[in-house]
């Protein structure tokens, strides 16, 4: 197959039906989530309602990888190391309004999907997996 249609058709279909949604049975999911009990702990809930602080926004970004592709808005992970003492209270601010709406911005839930090769021949499809790229403020 030597067309640029053809191509395409052939990897929408294969990966389609890898990640393709199959219609739910609403019973099932319920008997499934049923299974699990565990709730957490009022000590637990609490740490995790606490608000976003600079150093633990700060100790996050820092955990990142400085070398990984950027999202739909072309801003790596260094730009955000080297340009921290400017912009940190901005991310910040800008992250706690998201949790306060409940809802995150257009680039922050979006992301940018790329077959990247891992190993093996390169003809079949499946040594092309997909990756998601997500912006960093994600």
């Amino acid at each position: 197959m030597e067309d640029q249609s053809g191509i395409v058709n052939v990897v929408a279909e294969y990966y389609g039906s890898l990640f393709g949604s199959d219609e739910t049975c609403p019973a099932a999911q319920h008997e499934m989530l049923d299974c699990f009990d565990k709730t957490l702990c009022d000590r637990s809930r609490a740490l995790l309602d606490v608000p976003l602080s600079l150093g633990e926004l700060h100790r996050a970004m820092l955990s990142m990888k400085k070398d990984k592709s950027p999202g739909l808005d072309g801003l790596p992970v260094a730009f955000y190391s080297m340009f921290w003492d400017d912009i940190g209270e901005c991310l910040l601010t800008a992250l706690q309004e998201c949790a306060s709406r409940k809802s995150m911005t257009a680039t922050q839930s979006a992301s940018v999907m790329r077959l990247v090769h891992k190993k093996g021949a390169r003809s079949p499809l499946s040594s092309w997996p997909p990756i998601a790229l997500s912006c960093v403020d994600y």
